[in-house]
């Protein structure tokens, strides 16, 4: 699963909650999902595409106008593995998370509850999924 570690200008990153109604509900993780057709180009998977088009999907933020990480990353455990890649916002935290917000809020039935900020790698919130702690904690260390 392709995944954006998106962070503001604050070096916090913003996460999100899923609703009740998903697979997923009440887990905590960056705003993603599976490849569909449309990621598909002449045979070719556009991993940027398929994270753009996720975050836009749940969150209503449009990853094209933020600066991109110089590579995409890689991290497969047990339970799965994620193709990721960080994006840099020039709002805050708090700026994003009341854009997150305010979709959510416009949505018929929105995928999910809304925002989770993410300050420090100290400071995890409850219903984490299990492969965001080693994505935290490599931004925090600041590697890219």
């Amino acid at each position: 699963m392709p995944m954006p570690c998106w962070s503001p200008a604050t070096n916090a990153l913003v996460a999100i909650r899923m609703a009740s109604h998903t697979v997923n509900a009440g887990r905590v993780y960056f705003a993603a999902g599976s490849f569909e057709p449309t990621d598909f180009r002449d045979g070719l998977v556009d991993v940027d595409f398929n994270m753009i088009r996720e975050v836009r999907e749940e969150t209503g933020l449009d990853l094209a106008g933020a600066t991109r990480g110089r590579r995409s990353y890689a991290l497969s455990t047990a339970t799965g593995t994620v193709i990721f890649r960080r994006y840099r916002e020039t709002a805050s935290a708090d700026e994003v998370a009341q854009r997150i917000s305010a979709f959510v809020a416009a949505e018929a039935e929105p995928e999910i509850d809304g925002p989770v900020i993410i300050r420090n790698a100290d400071d995890l919130p409850d219903g984490l999924m299990p492969h965001m702690k080693p994505l935290i904690e490599w931004h925090f260390a600041d590697k890219d």
